[in-house]
């Protein structure tokens, strides 16, 4: 594999998660950027295709609070960036590994979706993307969770590649 991966978690903040990837990716200047978040789902994973430019209004974890609404108050709330990586192409090679992972158009309405809106300004040249998992607690390094994860992450290697 090719690709050099980067680590960084980000706060379940409103106001700290979009600063603390901008930073990040200042520092790192990636090719591409891969998030991850956490939701309920019968599917191991779930690749999201597009972010849509709308908020639940739910506390973070610093107990603030949006209000129901946009993200960028300019733009309409059914305003969507939308994912270029060849979404149904990397589904397909991941069943064929076994994995039970489907594509999304709703990234949900709480801060995944709020950060993967926002993710879309940084300057990352192959583009940004984002896997939901399912939750609960990784059980080892077969963990299908973390399988699924290192097998997208060869899956956009071979992308870049081409």
């Amino acid at each position: 594999m090719g690709l050099k991966v980067h680590r960084r978690v980000l706060p379940v903040s409103w106001a700290r998660s979009s600063e603390v990837l901008e930073r990040a990716v200042d520092r790192v200047v990636p090719h591409l950027v891969l998030m991850l978040g956490v939701a309920t789902q019968e599917a191991t994973g779930r690749l999201e295709t597009r972010a849509l430019n709308r908020l639940d209004g739910r506390p973070d974890s610093d107990g603030d609070l949006l209000l129901p609404g946009p993200i960028v108050p300019t733009r309409d709330l059914e305003h969507a960036r939308n994912c270029h990586w060849p979404i149904d192409e990397f589904i397909k090679s991941l069943h064929v590994k076994g994995h039970r992972i489907v594509s999304s158009e709703n990234a949900g309405r709480y801060l995944c979706n709020h950060t993967y809106y926002k993710a879309f300004d940084v300057p990352a040249s192959a583009g940004v993307g984002f896997l939901h998992v399912a939750p609960g607690t990784y059980q080892d390094r077969c963990d299908p969770r973390r399988q699924l994860l290192v097998d997208l992450i060869r899956a956009l290697d071979l992308w870049l590649r081409a």
